[in-house]
């Protein structure tokens, strides 16, 4: 399962209501949610999960920062193979992600975006 984390800085918060904050985050996460199905060609296994969370403090960090992380692992999607986007697709999706930001979110011009695959990791859910 691929999991967006959007990591705000203290400025942004500051700066804009919660309720803006909360209204951006709802949209721009539908957003990234459908950039990497698209990108890593599992659209419609509703697989995607997003969270934005403020961070307390930030040094030399960009005002936003995403990552994406997915665990590699077997046929998770019953395509005959295990999930395990090439590093195109991983760069793909940092470019796409980032031209998403300039293009709907222009205040927030300094992005940093990670795209880590979880190798040799387990997942449970409850």
């Amino acid at each position: 399962m691929p999991q967006v984390f959007m990591i705000l800085s203290p400025e942004i918060c500051e700066k804009h209501s919660k309720e803006t904050i909360y209204t951006l985050m709802n949209i721009f996460g539908q957003t990234l949610i459908k950039i990497v199905e698209e990108v890593f060609e599992i659209e419609g296994k509703h697989d995607v999960a997003f969270t934005a969370i403020p961070a307390l403090h930030t040094i030399n960090e960009a005002p936003i920062q995403i990552e994406i992380k997915y665990t590699v692992g077997e046929d998770e999607y019953g395509m005959g193979k295990p999930f395990d986007p090439s590093k195109g697709q991983r760069e793909a999706l940092a470019t796409k992600i980032k031209e998403a930001m300039a293009k709907h979110m222009l205040e927030f011009r300094s992005v940093s975006v990670w795209v880590r695959p979880q190798r040799e990791s387990v997942f449970k859910g409850i």
